[in-house]
C-alpha cells in the first residue's frame, strides 16, 4: 500500500508504527484524529512536563501545550509542519531539530513541504509522523500512525541513538494512548 509518509521519507533509521481497530465510519474515524486533544491521553502532561524539566530548571522554559486545543493543532503550534493531507484518509507533518538536547531544542521554523525535502544539515534530524485511515474487516476502520527518523552526520546520529534509546518508551506510551482515545471518541460518535 502506497504511503503519503514514503514520499517524505523512503529512508529512515529510526522509527516506530502503531495501529488500532475500531467500529466506526472513515470520515468520522478521521474527524477523532484530528479532534482529539491532549487531555484526553493519559499521562501525556506528566511526559511532556519531565520532557520540559531540563529547560524550567534552566530557566529556559518554552510555550507549553494548551492542552485545550486538538493534540494535532498543538504539534503545529510546536513547529511540526504539515506536509500533506488526503481528507479522510492520510496526513503527514515533518519537524526538523536537535531533538537529543536537553535545552535549546526548538525545531526548525520551514514554510513548507518543499523547505523539508530540501532540508540537509548533518547536525539535525528529520522526522516525519503520519495519521492514516483504511477500511477494515466487517466495516471497521484501522487507524495506523508511524514515526521516522532521518539523521545524516554519523554524530548527530549516535546523539539520537542515545536519546531515541531513553525517550522511545514514552512515545511509544504516548502514540498507543492517543489511538485509544481516537478509538473512544470516534466510537462515541456512531449512529
Amino acid at each position: 500500500m502506497n504511503m503519503m509518509i514514503d514520499r517524505y521519507m523512503p529512508d529512515y533509521q529510526f522509527g516506530e508504527r502503531h495501529e488500532i481497530s475500531m467500529h466506526a465510519e472513515q470520515g468520522t474515524v478521521y474527524r477523532a484524529i484530528r479532534e482529539v486533544t491532549a487531555t484526553e491521553i493519559p499521562l501525556l502532561r506528566l511526559l511532556f512536563a519531565i520532557r520540559a524539566l531540563p529547560s524550567v530548571l534552566m530557566g529556559k522554559r518554552r510555550e507549553a501545550l494548551a492542552y485545550t486545543l486538538p493534540y494535532v493543532e498543538e504539534m503545529e503550534r510546536y513547529g511540526f509542519l504539515l506536509l500533506e493531507e488526503e481528507q479522510n484518509r492520510e496526513f503527514v507533518v515533518g519537524i526538523v531539530g536537535k531533538f537529543w538536547k536537553l535545552t535549546g531544542n526548538m525545531p526548525i521554523k520551514l514554510k513548507s513541504a518543499d523547505d523539508f525535502n530540501a532540508f540537509v544539515d548533518s547536525r539535525y534530524a528529520k522526522s516525519v509522523m503520519n495519521f492514516s485511515v483504511h477500511e477494515g474487516p466487517h466495516g471497521n476502520a484501522v487507524v495506523r500512525t508511524e514515526t521516522r527518523i532521518q539523521t545524516t552526520g554519523s554524530a548527530s546520529k549516535v546523539k539520537f541513538a542515545l536519546y531515541w534509546a531513553i525517550i522511545y518508551p514514552g512515545s511509544a506510551y504516548i502514540r498507543r494512548m492517543m489511538l485509544k482515545a481516537i478509538k473512544k471518541r470516534a466510537e462515541s460518535k456512531r449512529g
